[in-house]
């Protein structure tokens, strides 16, 4: 949510004080642990993780969400999950954003192809 805020209301101080990045790392204990638990855990650890790495943009983010989906192989109502949350946070952006992040949409977009087909071959 905070990213959402931040690229809808880029000039907000609000939202400047907050580091997606520091969150990130602050979380990372219990993202290792839940992985390690039972596999709805594992699986939104893992989807937890990868937001993350998409609100960073970080590129490697897509071939991740390809193998997890590979690994994890989850089920349609678990797959449907994250694609929906994808697709209300692209809307949003690019209903709302003054100027859109060409970058984070692109990634999310990619993303939502990724999801997209496992869906289809489930």
């Amino acid at each position: 949510m905070l990213k959402l805020y931040s690229e809808i209301i880029p000039d907000s101080q609000r939202f400047k004080k907050y580091d997606i990045e520091k969150i990130y790392l602050s979380v990372q204990n219990s993202i290792k642990k839940d992985k390690k638990g039972s596999y709805e855990d594992r699986f939104y650890a893992t989807m937890s993780d990868l937001e993350f790495c998409l609100l960073l943009e970080k590129q490697e983010t897509i071939k991740k969400i390809e193998k997890s989906l590979e690994e994890l192989n989850p089920s349609k109502f678990l797959t449907e999950r994250p694609l929906f949350q994808l697709i209300w946070f692209v809307n949003l952006l690019e209903e709302f954003s003054e100027e859109p992040n060409s970058k984070l949409i692109e990634l999310c977009y990619d993303a939502m192809d990724i999801f997209e087909r496992h869906l289809y071959l489930i």
